[in-house]
């Protein structure tokens, strides 16, 4: 029965065989954590821009309508800027989601497209954030700017992505007054035009 154990006595691994074990551990779990974190960030990137796809197409159809409402978002007004161009209030600036009178006739940009039944339902961003204040340049928050350049209506889609191809907000080609701060203030770097 004896012939079978070990001869020698057995012996465990040295402090520094344990500690080149923990070391290697730890950078793997390390490079782990630094990849699931930059997994997340592409993944809300993405839906940002999807978000911005659908807002941009349901605005595209909202103002191919015969007559929008014209109370929705920031600027209401039929003759805002220009009072020779009438019709500017068909076409929306602002937060999608703010309520820019708050008890008056005018709603969000996103009631509006909803009770158009031109989304489904609220788009918010992946994180969550809806209360934004201006020089915090982390609003993760959608932005709508109508403009008018070169005697035609410009609509452009907002959003703050965090990794990934940003396109630049001078799309608007400085022309834009109403979105001239989204960039600085809010900190939106990715932009796409209604067309």
């Amino acid at each position: 029965m004896r012939k079978y154990l070990p001869t020698k006595k057995s012996r465990g691994f040295t402090l520094i065989e344990t500690l080149v074990v923990v070391t290697v551990i730890a950078i793997l779990a390390s490079v782990a954590i630094v990849s699931y974190r930059v997994v997340g960030d592409r993944a809300r990137d993405t839906q940002r821009q999807s978000n911005v796809d659908t807002l941009a197409d349901a605005l595209k159809t909202y103002y191919g309508t015969e007559r929008p409402n014209l109370d929705c978002g920031a600027v209401a007004d039929p003759t805002y800027g220009n009072s020779s161009q009438p019709g500017y209030g068909h076409y929306m600036s602002g937060f999608i989601s703010y309520d820019y009178d708050n008890s008056g006739p005018r709603k969000s940009i996103e009631k509006c497209l909803l009770d158009a039944k031109l989304i489904r339902e609220p788009l918010r961003d992946p994180t969550q954030t809806l209360n934004c204040t201006a020089g915090s340049r982390e609003c993760y928050s959608y932005m709508v700017a109508t403009c008018l350049t070169n005697g035609a209506y410009q609509t452009f889609v907002y959003a703050n992505i965090q990794l990934g191809d940003r396109t630049a907000t001078n799309l608007t080609d400085n022309t834009c007054q109403v979105a001239a701060s989204y960039d600085s203030d809010y900190g939106m770097n990715y932009v796409k035009r209604v067309e």
